[in-house]
């Protein structure tokens, strides 16, 4: 699924934040700590026309929520009472929910519990044992978020939700997270992805809007067959050409994808193509400030790259990298052959 996620600072706003959400996405993750204005959850949720996430994030993981805690999870307790698709609690806080539900003598109705751990300096090494912790909690669904500083980073978040068992969330965030947004859709864990409404309003750094998500990625046709294949390096391209690949590669007849595989000066490419071949990955189009580095990092070059000492374009044949000089934008070709 994709989720919308909402921070808006007033109930009016939220109101007509979520008939577009309905328009945009599967289900609206609906963020009590953005609200400025008082409001009555009873009022957002009744008659609300799709299903939503209610979050009421606290500043210690990266919300506004700055208050008593028992008051912060009593707002999801009663989201729960109210019949909420989904609350979203942090692990430090589900027993203090599940306190609350106890103590209203609540039988939980349908309501998913997405258990969450937030961390916006970096990818803590220590991914797996946070996941098995959160879904230790009784988690119907965990959820991992943490920032990333480079591509190597998002892969490991990818490798997160590759070996999860359970329904898992799982983004990094930052602008060389974008691709976790977008590649989550072809792992069978993956609960859903998050988008930003538009391009103006994001709750998370590296959040793209739905209208990208679905104009640009073509999200709605990624699944665990899906091929990988985008622009490597520093920059990793942009929207209008990850839109015209996208396209391009569908039109070919494959199944596939086109993102950013933005690297970071201290990225190493050898550990990055190994782990992006895990992920999916079929093809690139290699920029120029890497090209001679690609070039030593391939196990096979044709006689063109080897004569220039750097390569254009590589992809995944056989058993090994290959890298080419294309001279040109013909990617495709190349790739369907």
């Amino acid at each position: 699924m994709i989720a919308v996620a909402l921070g808006l600072r007033t109930p009016a706003e939220a109101r007509d934040a979520l008939a577009a959400a309905a328009r945009l996405a599967d289900v609206a993750e609906l963020r009590l700590d953005y609200f400025q204005e008082p409001y009555d959850l009873a009022s957002l949720l009744v008659e609300r026309p799709c299903p939503v996430i209610v979050t009421n994030r606290p500043a210690r993981e990266g919300g506004y929520y700055i208050g008593d805690e028992a008051t912060r999870v009593r707002a999801l307790q009663e989201a729960c009472t109210l019949g909420a698709e989904s609350v979203d609690v942090e692990g430090d806080s589900i027993g203090l929910l599940r306190a609350a539900l106890a103590t209203h003598s609540l039988v939980r109705p349908s309501t998913k519990i997405i258990v969450s751990h937030h961390d916006f300096r970096a990818v803590p090494p220590d991914l797996w044992e946070i996941h098995q912790r959160l879904q230790a909690q009784g988690a119907d669904v965990v959820k991992v978020a943490a920032m990333a500083h480079r591509l190597g980073d998002t892969i490991a978040i990818l490798d997160l939700l590759a070996r999860a068992e359970v329904p898992t969330i799982a983004i990094a965030m930052g602008e060389h997270g974008l691709i976790s947004r977008v590649l989550a859709l072809r792992y069978p864990a993956c609960y859903l992805t998050y988008a930003a409404p538009d391009n103006e309003r994001n709750t998370a750094p590296g959040q793209v809007s739905a209208r990208t998500m679905h104009d640009v990625f073509e999200a709605e046709r990624i699944g665990p067959t899906t091929a990988v294949y985008g622009t490597l390096g520093p920059h990793g391209g942009d929207a209008a050409e990850w839109r015209r690949m996208t396209a391009a590669l569908r039109a070919a007849g494959l199944d596939a994808v086109y993102v950013p595989l933005k690297l970071a000066a201290d990225d190493d490419l050898r550990s990055c193509l190994e782990g992006l071949r895990r992920v999916g990955l079929r093809g690139a189009r290699v920029e120029e400030p890497i090209q001679v580095e690609a070039a030593r990092a391939v196990e096979r070059l044709d006689a063109a790259a080897r004569r220039r000492g750097r390569v254009d374009t590589l992809y995944w044949e056989g058993e090994m990298w290959v890298g080419e000089w294309v001279g040109g934008e013909d990617w495709v070709r190349l790739w369907v052959k």
